[in-house]
């Protein structure tokens, strides 16, 4: 799992199949893959560095998120990474870093 303009999210492979891409409103774009015990239903877990991250940039919410496009049940490293690669987001990544800086 790991934070990028295309982060990894885990999910409930019965409501969102792994290699699903999902908008998730002030997240970003996420790429289901992965799974847990304890995502069921309509439950994500999103990738933050740290656990302080996590509370500190999101903590728990509810909120609609959107599925860009449905995943096959499968994606590989080299699928995520053309993804996080794709020329005419590079502008996102940019902006990514300076606020992370």
């Amino acid at each position: 799992m790991k934070r990028d303009l295309y982060s990894t999210v885990a999910a409930d492979p019965s409501v969102f199949p792994i290699g699903t891409i999902l908008f998730i409103p002030n997240y970003g774009l996420g790429v289901v893959a992965d799974t847990g015990s304890a995502i069921k239903g309509n439950r994500l877990d999103l990738y933050f560095e740290t656990v302080k991250d996590v509370y500190n940039e999101w903590g728990k919410k509810t909120l609609d998120v959107y599925v860009i496009k449905k995943g096959t049940g499968k994606i590989t490293e080299d699928e995520l990474e053309k993804l996080n690669e794709t020329k005419s987001l590079q502008v996102f990544r940019n902006q990514y870093k300076t606020v992370k800086e």
